[in-house]
């Protein structure tokens, strides 16, 4: 296939023809064509695979074009693209699998607008996307994907909440309190006129505003609780109204050992939900999905899931260039492992250096190395009992100076002088001892382990738990209370298969965020160990090929033409068919031999 970059005016009018860039005026639709590529395709080419998750926008200019769906059976077309149409649009704002694939049936010329490109334009003009006329589904999907915290690398595969039957089996609680209330109001309707209306109206009313109250309440705790599947892990995240608190549990496709389906009862069958379980290897408490729609749906979606993860086989293209590269130069090894974070340590003031090296922030940015302190409200926690018991020496020293109590005036000065010098040593050794002990507990995570590191003050002792990122199993952020919500204060516990087993991230700033960071460099710690798998593979193979093509090349190579060969017949008369008759004539078996022209029966005479 061909491209061809240069800006056209049919990429700016197709363009135009599409409702998601109907409000975008002349130098905006100018900049969006920038991006785009006019490209040719032969027949046999594929715009994409199905559940491929790859981000554009495709404009079929000329030909035509197949649409195809897997089946157990096979492929099968479902659709066919003619000039025109477009495909693509909403993968153009976030990523998704493909739910078919797209077959060029026959020479065609395709305008093309990558996700990546379509990003830069945004990001280079920020006027453009508020005049973008979304459709209503996609914004509801980037809706999903910015309050479900997913990363723009991950497809969600599935996303689901409770059975609204969860819902409708507690509204039947504010139901049977109606009733309570309604048959008591119709029992007081029988007291004394004089108290029997005030009654009859209060349990009535009572009667609409607690079920109502209650039917709002599990809504929302209906509505705060969703399950996600993406094609990298399984999230299940729960919040509570009353009390704020949040959990998040995860666990990556790459450590679910098994899924189950357990149903609930005959209701359950009818209805159509049930609980999914997912087992975690290392992980003595599975990952329950509880009273979700269509069970067995999600159980075969989080299997497809892990299919897909599997490693997939070499190329033939992969393999010709592991073994070109052996032919022409040594192999490339694997490069070390990228840095996820972009983030790095803003310079600060003078001031600020100082006030970081008494209070360091709650995230430390070091290279690949990110160290993770409790938060500040933490250390405000422990050192308020000494610095308020510190503080209380200021009116005594007022009122020993003032010496308006007599009684003070009889204890000699040195006495008080000591009494208020061990006060103080004994409540700054208490401060710092609490501060220390704030400052020296702290989590470590870098592009190989999770550490969890707690020292007392003057390093008198140190505990000190690691475990590789090939450990980690699962991860679990949790606020536990509305004072949690509100500063965004948390912990993180993180299952792993080391001795151990699990470690948590007391009292952290932004704990589902350090949920991500460790799971998205457990994610990527776990790619780079498959790719340096599958590039060990291709270069044991490509050592093998190249050895089968040196000895071939060594065997091919052709002997030297043996001398001509003389053959003997036995009957000296018959020459061999092939021979003239020189070489057909017997050779002599020694000197003395006669020849066919001499005389039988006489020796031949010598010279003298």
């Amino acid at each position: 296939m061909a491209n061809a970059s240069t800006v056209t005016p049919t990429i700016v009018s197709r363009l135009r023809t599409l409702a998601l860039f109907a409000y975008l005026s002349a130098p905006q639709l100018e900049a969006v064509a920038t991006a785009c590529q006019q490209v040719r395709f032969a027949p046999g080419d594929r715009l994409y695979h199905q559940g491929d998750s790859t981000r554009g926008l495709y404009i079929l200019l000329s030909g035509t074009a197949e649409v195809l769906q897997t089946f157990p059976g096979g492929e099968r077309e479902i659709g066919r693209l003619r000039a025109g149409d477009t495909v693509g649009e909403d993968s153009l704002f976030a990523s998704q699998a493909h739910a078919s694939s797209v077959l060029i049936a026959q020479d065609s010329t395709v305008i093309v607008l990558s996700g990546a490109a379509f990003d830069a334009v945004l990001t280079a003009y920020p006027d453009i996307r508020p005049v973008l006329n979304l459709r209503r589904d996609v914004m509801e999907a980037l809706q999903a994907y910015s309050q479900r915290r997913v990363r723009p690398d991950e497809v969600v595969v599935l996303l689901t909440r409770r059975h609204p039957w969860a819902f409708a089996g507690h509204a039947v609680v504010g139901a049977i309190i109606a009733a309570v209330l309604v048959a008591l109001a119709f029992a007081a309707s029988w007291l004394p006129p004089q108290i029997s209306a005030y009654v009859v109206l209060g349990l009535l009313a009572l009667a609409f505003i607690i079920p109502a109250l209650l039917a709002i309440y599990y809504f929302f705790e209906w509505r705060n609780d969703y399950f996600v599947v993406t094609n990298q892990r399984i999230i299940h995240e729960e919040r509570y109204l009353l009390t704020g608190a949040e959990q998040r549990d995860q666990a990556l496709l790459t450590s679910v050992q098994n899924v189950n389906v357990s149903r609930r009862g005959l209701i359950a069958d009818l209805i159509g939900f049930g609980d999914v379980i997912v087992n975690v290897v290392g992980v003595q408490q599975p990952l329950i999905l509880d009273t979700i729609p269509t069970p067995a749906r999600v159980q075969q979606t989080i299997f497809a899931q892990i299919q897909r993860r599997k490693e997939q086989p070499p190329t033939q293209n992969e393999i010709r260039t592991e073994v070109d590269s052996l032919f022409a130069a040594p192999a490339e090894s694997i490069g070390p492992m990228r840095s996820l974070s972009g983030l790095k340590n803003a310079r600060r003031s003078t001031l600020g250096q100082f006030w970081a090296a008494i209070v360091p922030p709650s995230r430390v940015v070091e290279g690949d190395q990110i160290t993770y302190h409790k938060h500040w409200l933490i250390l405000l926690n422990k050192v308020w009992m000494p610095t308020f018991a510190f503080l209380l020496l200021i009116p005594v020293i007022i009122v020993l100076l003032s010496g308006r109590v007599p009684l003070l005036r009889q204890i000699p000065g040195t006495v008080i002088l000591g009494v208020v010098f061990g006060w103080w040593l004994i409540t700054a050794i208490w401060f710092y001892w609490r501060y220390a002990t704030w400052r020296e507990d702290i989590y470590i995570v870098d592009n190989q382990y999770v550490m969890d590191i707690m020292r007392t003050p003057l390093h008198l002792r140190e505990t000190h738990l690691q475990a590789s990122l090939a450990q980690i199993q699962s991860v679990t952020s949790r606020i536990n209370n509305i004072w949690g919500r509100t500063f965004n204060i948390g912990n993180v516990i993180v299952q792993t298969a080391a001795e151990h087993g699990t470690m948590t991230f007391d009292d952290i700033s932004n704990p589902s965020a350090v949920a991500e960071e460790i799971l998205q460099r457990v994610q990527h710690h776990a790619e780079q160990r498959n790719a340096a798998n599958q590039q060990d593979q291709r270069q044991l193979v490509a050592e093998y090929l190249a050895a089968y093509h040196q000895a071939v090349q060594r065997d091919t190579v052709l002997p030297p033409s043996p001398p001509p060969v003389q053959v003997i017949s036995e009957n000296p008369a018959a020459p061999h068919p092939n021979l003239d008759q020189t070489q057909a004539r017997p050779l002599a078996a020694n000197p003395l031999d006669t020849d066919e022209s001499m005389p039988q029966g006489k020796p031949p005479s010598l010279p003298m």
